[in-house]
C-alpha cells in the first residue's frame, strides 16, 4: 500500500512550492514598485532611502530564493528516501502516530 507519511510529504512540498512562488511575486512586486525613480515616477516611495531599501529587498529576495530552494531539495532528498509503498501494519502505525501529533 503506498507509503501514507510520503504522501503526506509529497502534499506538503507541493504546498510548500505554491508558497514559494507566492512569496516571490511579492518580495519582486515590493521590489518594483519602490524606489529607482523620481518625485514624477508613478513609484510608492522614491529618494534614496527608498532605493537603498529596494536594494536590499533586492538581496533579501535572493537570499530567501536560495533558502527556500534548499529546504525544496531536501523535501524531495526525503521523499526520495522513503519507501513507495509498506505494509498495511506499517502504514496503520504511521497514521495512527501522525494523528496523535
Amino acid at each position: 500500500m503506498p507509503n501514507p507519511d510520503r504522501e503526506r510529504l509529497k502534499s506538503l512540498k507541493i504546498e510548500f512550492e505554491k508558497e514559494q512562488a507566492d512569496l516571490e511575486s511579492v518580495f519582486k512586486q515590493a521590489e518594483t514598485t519602490i524606489g529607482d525613480g523620481g518625485k514624477d515616477s508613478g513609484r510608492a516611495w522614491v529618494g534614496r532611502t527608498a532605493d537603498n531599501w529596494r536594494g536590499d529587498v533586492r538581496g533579501r529576495r535572493g537570499h530567501v530564493k536560495r533558502l527556500l530552494g534548499r529546504t525544496l531539495d531536501e523535501m524531495q532528498r526525503k521523499i526520495d528516501a522513503m519507501p513507495e509503498k509498506v505494509t498495511v501494519q506499517e502504514a496503520a502505525a504511521m497514521n495512527k502516530w501522525h494523528t496523535l501529533r
